[in-house]
């Protein structure tokens, strides 16, 4: 047996400080707070990653190592890994290089890598180092962004300042003296804001009392706010201005400054003592004009009473005038029936006298009687008939001229109203060539005014025969009326004649207004229906009209008149 024996104390030394070390290195690895990972460059697999590889990527050890970053769809943008790759290959390394990589989940990580190349067991490695930058770089986008709006802000109010239509200075608080002042304090004062910048108030000689200077200040300094403050201060050229001062505290860097604003109020209150003087002058004049007004309107309430007799005057003519027309008519009328009844009468007397003597001389005979028998059966049927006409004419009259004379309120039927007032028209248009036609709902009941009723259809009808036909050889007139509701009933007077002109239409209604001023028409016939239909009965009229297609007077009228125009009925 042949053997040889060799110390290898050392070897076992050197092996096991190389496993220290290994050991070392692969903790420092696993801890080092960075994202770190070492890829084959030959097929760009993961060899390692440590232990932050997945709280950045989303991706466990176990399913990184041996796959390619491409593989698990890890760049967000793929052109990235491209350049980062080949100017790793060109420079051999890269440091800070801003990317975006894809989490397991799907949104983006902005991060900071560097890669270094390095060779071991003859293999070419990459080692990675990434920095999650996302909250960095979101700090910075706000930082940016507060820069902006930090320089738009100073911007606006250096804008809004040096614009501003009104004076503005800026002063230190603890010496008061003046930071800045916009274009209209310079113009306001006479000053140059080289003079201005610097300096105080007392070095500019712009108050003339100092003492409300000292007491502006106090209050600024106790309230750190002063509103309209009115002190008188001094122009560069020395003249007085009337200002009305306001001024806030406020922090400018460290230090605190106050923002004083001074308006020019000289011209104000130059006004308001002109018009203090010109108020005391316009109340005596108002005195003086008072007085003549009170003399003037004496005078005119005395003149506006004897108007209002007048007027009221005219209406009870016009009112008059229309009842005696209707007796004139009725009169007219009842001459035909109750001559008729006379002669009957008396030729009935005369035969009876016959026969009577007939009878004393014993001279009657039955031919005779029959005859005498003949005639009175048809002169009684005649004299029946001629004294129903005229008892009946007698009838409309006496109603429509007792609503016409008394205005009493009742409850009535609104077509037989309306029939008994046309009966006594009758004669208006008789013998005319013109015509009336009524369309009369029936069952229409109404508690109001017959008799204003009466007479407004009266004066529509005389209006009409009056201004409608003028020229024409025949005309109509239509009287309809039906249920509006439960509340109002429509009364339509239409006729087919001539029209209004235009701009006579809204002045049909006025008192005294009239085409036929001096051939007998007063000018009141429509200003009384206006004034009946809107007060007693209290409705509303309306007037619709054409030239040569005729005209419609459009009544809307309660079925119950108001109870408060029952005062006013009396008197209509």
């Amino acid at each position: 047996m042949i053997g040889s024996v060799r110390d290898v104390s050392a070897l076992k030394t050197a092996e096991n400080a190389l496993r220290d070390r290994e050991a070392l290195l692969t903790k420092v690895f696993q801890v080092v707070p960075d994202t770190l990972a070492i890829i084959r460059m030959s097929d760009g697999s993961f060899i390692d990653v440590n232990g932050n590889w997945e709280p950045l990527t989303g991706f466990t050890r176990e399913e990184a190592i041996g796959r390619r970053s491409d593989a698990l769809n890890l760049w967000s943008q793929p052109d990235q890994r491209n350049a980062l790759f080949a100017r790793v290959e060109r420079e051999g390394r890269v440091h800070g290089a801003d990317i975006t990589l894809r989490h397991k989940a799907g949104h983006a990580i902005n991060c900071r890598i560097s890669v270094e190349r390095f060779d071991a067991a003859k293999e070419n490695y990459l080692l990675l180092s990434a920095q999650n930058i996302t909250e960095e770089i979101a700090t910075e986008q706000a930082r940016q962004l507060a820069e902006v709006a930090l320089r738009e802000s100073e911007f606006k109010f250096s804008s809004i300042f040096n614009l501003s239509p009104v004076p503005l200075s800026l002063m230190r608080e603890n010496d008061s003296t003046l930071i800045d002042v916009n274009d209209a304090w310079l113009a306001q004062y006479g000053f140059a804001k080289n003079e201005v910048i610097g300096a105080t108030s007392l070095d500019l000689n712009i108050w003339c009392d100092l003492v409300n200077r000292q007491k502006l200040f106090n209050q600024l300094r106790q309230h750190k706010n002063v509103d309209q403050f009115e002190c008188t201060q001094r122009h560069r050229l020395g003249h007085s201005l009337i200002c009305m001062v306001s001024a806030r505290l406020f922090h400018l860097g460290n230090a605190s400054c106050f923002i004083v604003s001074s308006v020019n109020i000289t011209r104000q209150r130059e006004i308001e003592e002109e018009i203090w003087k010109m108020n005391l002058d316009l109340e005596e004049r108002v005195r003086l004009r008072t007085l003549s007004l009170e003399h003037s309107n004496t005078e005119l309430a005395q003149t506006f009473e004897s108007l209002k007799r007048a007027t009221e005057e005219l209406v009870r003519s016009e009112k008059m005038a229309a009842l005696g027309s209707l007796v004139a008519g009725i009169a007219h009328e009842l001459n035909t029936p109750i001559g008729n009844s006379v002669t009957v009468a008396s030729t009935l007397q005369e035969q009876t006298r016959q026969v009577q003597s007939d009878v004393n001389n014993g001279a009657l005979k039955r031919s005779g009687l029959n005859r005498y028998l003949d005639d009175a059966s048809t002169g009684t049927a005649l004299l029946m008939r001629s004294l129903g006409n005229a008892r009946e004419l007698i009838s409309s009259f006496k109603q429509v001229a007792v609503d016409q004379s008394s205005d009493q309120r009742r409850r009535f039927n609104l077509s037989q109203t309306i029939e008994e007032v046309v009966v006594t028209l009758a004669p208006m248009f008789k013998k005319t060539p013109y015509s009336l036609v009524l369309d009369l709902s029936p069952g229409i009941e109404l508690d109001s005014y017959p008799g204003p009723l009466g007479q407004i259809i009266t004066n529509l009808v005389g209006n009409a025969l009056s201004h409608a036909f003028e020229g024409r050889a025949t005309g109509t007139m239509r009287l309809r009326t039906r249920k509006l509701d439960g509340i109002q009933v429509e009364i339509i007077f239409s006729d087919d004649g001539i029209g209004i002109p235009e701009a006579n239409q809204h002045r049909v209604f006025d008192p005294f207004f009239t085409t036929k001023l001096g051939q007998g028409g007063s000018g009141l016939g429509m200003n009384i229906v206006y004034n009946l239909v809107t007060t007693v009965l209290g409705g509303d009229i309306r007037l619709q009209s054409r030239i040569d297609d005729g005209t419609s007077m459009i009544l809307h009228i309660p079925l119950s008149a108001p109870q408060h125009f029952a005062a006013v009925a009396g008197t209509a």
